[in-house]
């Protein structure tokens, strides 16, 4: 099947009425999740360079102030100022704007989502646009009235996305350096991220270093840091579940694909290349095995809002001290019991090199 992957080149994001004069009227989804939610769409579209059209009524008139965050988070960027019309593609600036992106798939955000979300929707899919809908970046007058505009639209082959997983899916791996820091500062647009004091691993210098040492080293830090978040909010009545659960699912998931990786595909090739790691490697698969017993157990963990049941608090911390256990070992290197160090390293899957192999190797 194909499946086209959304990129800058392809996709655009467009932002409807991110405006204060709505804060009142909706009730699907609170306002700080709004204006959270929205600001990461404007942060996803210029950290990676998609093009983004956000537009609002005239800004002298009722529904033309922006979020305050929003328009700073926008800086110099337009704003498209349409006649009082909810199908933005109604107006013809609008519509030339967004056909001048030259792309044909729209991500469609905004507010009200059964009002002028729902008919724009329906006006890119009338002029032959492909769309997805960003269900956490749009609110209703009511949960029914959202989840009813929602409905109508999946229905016609809208698809229904996330912020967060949108930009996964633009960042698509830890060894474009280019867009990770952007992505970084896209993880503090959480709710459960803005529990912590930091939102980012601690700084390597990576220059030089081989893109398969890079995308380890990133992936470990980042799957570091959801863990902590996610045991530090664990027990947190203000912590929303909806953001709980979505980094629980993005730990759960990532962290089972890159340990297969490891333990399918890269531990033979390093064990073929280097026979005497063999047994250091299948130690660290036992480790990985012990890990998958509380990921199961997290990702069956009820998360509902308010008081958390320990049975979630007791394991999100098992994962986070198993993660505080293995920190040392799993830092790109390969490290003897008796304290020294060697360095690993896999520039390709032709050549594999790692000085001094011994039984308590650490290599990641």
């Amino acid at each position: 099947m194909h499946i086209e992957r959304r990129t800058p080149q392809n996709t655009a994001i467009v932002i409807v009425d991110p405006v204060s004069d709505y804060a009142g009227r909706f009730r699907s989804h609170s306002v700080e999740e709004n204006v959270n939610v929205t600001v990461a769409l404007v942060k996803t579209a210029l950290g990676f360079g998609l093009p983004l059209v956000v537009t609002a009524m005239s800004a002298d008139g009722p529904g033309g102030t922006l979020y305050r965050r929003v328009a700073e988070a926008l800086g110099d960027h337009p704003v498209v100022r349409r006649l009082r019309c909810f199908d933005a593609f109604d107006d013809a600036g609008f519509e030339k704007v967004v056909r001048e992106t030259g792309v044909k798939h729209l991500v469609i955000a905004g507010l009200l989502t059964e009002g002028s979300v729902l008919q724009t929707t329906l006006g890119a899919l009338r002029r032959d646009y492909t769309v997805s809908l960003v269900l956490d970046a749009g609110a209703g007058e009511s949960e029914v009235q959202h989840q009813a505009a929602v409905a109508r639209l999946t229905k016609l082959g809208v698809i229904p996305v996330t912020w967060l997983s949108l930009a996964t899916e633009l960042q698509r791996s830890y060894q474009y350096v280019e867009t990770v820091d952007a992505f970084y500062d896209l993880l503090s647009q959480s709710p459960i991220f803005a529990h912590t004091s930091t939102t980012r691993p601690t700084h390597h210098d990576l220059t030089g270093q081989p893109a398969s040492i890079v995308e380890m080293r990133l992936a470990h830090d980042v799957h570091r840091l959801a863990s902590r978040v996610l045991a530090d909010s664990a027990t947190r009545p203000d912590a929303p579940a909806a953001a709980l659960r979505q980094v629980r699912d993005f730990l759960v998931t990532t962290l089972r694909h890159h340990h297969m990786s490891e333990d399918e595909q890269l531990w033979p090739l390093v064990t073929s290349l280097v026979p005497a790691t063999a047994e250091a490697l299948e130690a660290l698969t036992e480790e990985h095995e012990l890990l998958e017993a509380a990921l199961t157990e997290l990702k069956k963990a009820e998360i509902n809002d308010g008081p958390r049941h320990s049975s979630f608090a007791e394991v999100a911390a098992r994962v986070l001290t198993w993660f505080i256990a293995t920190s040392s070992a799993r830092s790109g290197f390969c490290s003897r019991s008796s304290g020294s160090t060697s360095r690993c390293s896999s520039g390709s899957s032709s050549s594999t090199s790692c000085a001094a192999p011994t039984p308590r190797l650490r290599c990641t």
